[in-house]
């Protein structure tokens, strides 16, 4: 089976790991793998394709800060992309995030249509179903469900200066990803299948594989990195994400920093730089360093995810697999990973029941074993077989 994976970039964040966990599985089980992508590089020997350039990126990005329209700009190098996807002739198309300032969804989806292609597409957030952002739980807006207009979150990612162009995206939206006679849809969480079956795309088959790790990498691994940063009789806290944001929670981890007391030590990973950080929180910076994140979620007491916006974050699994429990704010599908059976739920994302739940997991003694077993059901390989039968399952729409 030829598969064509569609995608912001490859391997980096979330969903760029995904793509390329997809790729090489489908490479090593017999299976011709193409990945399209619109930023970052790609290895050499990956079969891939560069959708435009640096400029067209720039300007797409240019155009959606002064007039919002995001994912309606890139023209020329959508109609470019669309003549390789005709040379290559894939038997399945796999859509993941379109947003990233790369291609042109109007044309794409017009594209896919006429071309009957089957396709899959995995939803990474809520953009696809709105008008402009990616996330509107933390402000609890309902507008998604019949029309955007005045968004609230117009100054957050895809962050928009002058326009609110909103209204007309959610009916652009609606137009375009509505009508693909042969297409699936997959989310990673159940949290974000209920908000798809009640958006525009409901009448869209979707099914929930969630995100899957290498449990040969992540797992409980002894170091000495406790005693190489002097932290052998505290309690440490790990906060990681690809990116530090107000949305991943970075303000809940700077008040964490003043409520807590010497007792714990603090550990944020995925910051560039340390500046405007307290001084107590250790910063390792952002990190392609595996081996070295794999020692600091086994050697924490607790994973705290203060995340405020999320789908299926990736980082909960990691950390379970590494033996530790969650602590997480009842946000998107973060607490269906470790819930209150392997760590603890956070319902008002106030820092008082933070610490409360992050005191009540320390003293529950949850073992290495308990936690690494609830992992287990993220085997990296048995989400991906489950991939290969949808793609399956699409390729048989075409009788």
């Amino acid at each position: 089976m030829k598969v064509l994976q569609i995608s912001a970039n490859w391997g980096h964040g979330g969903p760029g790991g995904v793509v390329k966990d997809i790729h090489n599985y489908l490479c090593e089980n017999g299976h011709e793998a193409v990945v399209a992508y619109g930023r970052y590089d790609v290895p050499a020997d990956i079969k891939s394709i560069k959708i435009g350039n640096r400029v067209s990126v720039y300007l797409h990005v240019l155009l959606s800060r002064l007039f919002d329209i995001s994912g309606f700009g890139s023209s020329w190098a959508t109609q470019k992309f669309i003549k390789e996807i005709d040379r290559v002739k894939p038997d399945v198309v796999h859509i993941h995030n379109l947003l990233g300032y790369y291609i042109n969804v109007e044309i794409l989806f017009n594209y896919l249509k006429k071309a009957n292609i089957p396709t899959v597409w995995t939803l990474h957030d809520c953009w696809e179903f709105t008008g402009h952002c990616i996330n509107f739980e933390r402000i609890n807006c309902k507008k998604w469900k019949e029309g955007c207009g005045n968004c609230s979150l117009r100054g957050n990612y895809p962050e928009a200066w002058l326009k609110d162009n909103s209204k007309s995206n959610f009916i652009k939206k609606k137009q375009c990803f509505t009508g693909v006679s042969k297409m699936l849809l997959v989310t990673p969480s159940q949290w974000l299948k209920n908000l798809v079956q009640e958006s525009y795309l409901k009448d869209y088959e979707c099914e929930v594989i969630n995100n899957g790790i290498d449990l040969q990498v992540f797992k409980p691994t002894a170091s000495d990195i406790r005693s190489e940063y002097g932290l052998q009789d505290k309690k440490i806290l790990l906060f990681v994400a690809s990116v530090w944001n107000d949305m991943k929670g970075e303000q809940i981890v700077y008040q964490l920093a003043d409520e807590l007391d010497d007792s714990f030590a603090m550990v944020m990973i995925g910051r560039k730089s340390s500046e405007n950080i307290p001084d107590r929180i250790i910063n390792i910076p952002r990190t392609q360093n595996v081996d070295e994140l794999v020692k600091w979620y086994s050697a924490a007491d607790v994973f705290v995810n203060p995340t405020l916006g999320d789908n299926f974050p990736t980082v909960n699994i990691e950390a379970l697999a590494c033996g530790t429990p969650v602590v997480t704010s009842n946000t998107g599908g973060s607490p269906e990973v470790a819930g209150n059976e392997y760590g603890c739920v956070v319902y008002s994302k106030g820092i008082e029941e933070f610490i409360d739940k992050i005191n009540q997991c320390i003293k529950r003694g949850l073992t290495t074993e308990e936690c690494r077993e609830a992992a287990t059901k993220y085997d990296r390989d048995a989400c991906f077989r489950k991939y290969v039968a949808i793609y399956t399952k699409a390729k048989e729409m075409e009788e």
